[in-house]
């Protein structure tokens, strides 16, 4: 559901520390709302699909919103979860768990935590080994120690130039043919 946006500009520290994630790795990539954290997981998810058997997205805004996105993906018929349709929310949160704790070579993408609750149940939710990639995005700085920290900040002049040569390019084509 997520596309790439071709306009994307990214910043090379957060590039950086997701293409240095390891098994078991889990990357917090926080900062203020609009600064690309959010494209910085799709643009990655969508570059590196190759390296991923499955790559998982859960939109963490609530913890509601939470448990019933981690519900629909052990539905997902790429993981093959024996589940029965009619099984309780709580059945398909353990279920997706023991498929994390079990399998390797996933991504992970939690969307929006933005609050103690969602990063608390994050944590709760997640196997305490693992042979995934987690990156979660948030604006919310207050992860534990669990989770390994990177700032996404706002642009700076570089970036800003970058994106509006890309962006302007092919305007100023047209406006000289």
């Amino acid at each position: 559901t997520h596309r790439p946006n071709p306009h994307f500009v990214p910043n090379a520290e957060v590039e950086e520390a997701l293409c240095s994630l390891h098994a078991g790795d889990v990357l917090v990539l926080h900062g203020l709302s609009g600064v690309g954290k959010t494209q910085h997981s799709v643009q990655h998810a969508h570059e590196h699909r190759a390296d991923y058997r499955n790559v998982l997205w859960a939109s963490a805004c609530t913890t509601q919103t939470l448990h019933e996105s981690i519900a629909a993906l052990a539905e997902s018929p790429e993981l093959d979860l024996p589940l029965n349709p009619d099984s309780e929310l709580a059945t398909k949160i353990r279920d997706l768990h023991d498929w994390l704790a079990t399998e390797s070579g996933w991504l992970l993408i939690f969307d929006d935590a933005n609050s103690n609750e969602a990063a608390r149940e994050i944590e709760r939710f997640l196997p305490a080994a693992h042979g995934g990639h987690v990156v979660i995005t948030a604006q919310f700085t207050d992860w534990t120690a669990a989770f390994r920290k990177q700032l996404v900040d706002t642009w700076d002049e570089a970036q800003s130039s970058a994106f509006l040569t890309r962006r302007l390019a092919p305007h100023a084509l047209k406006e000289e043919g």
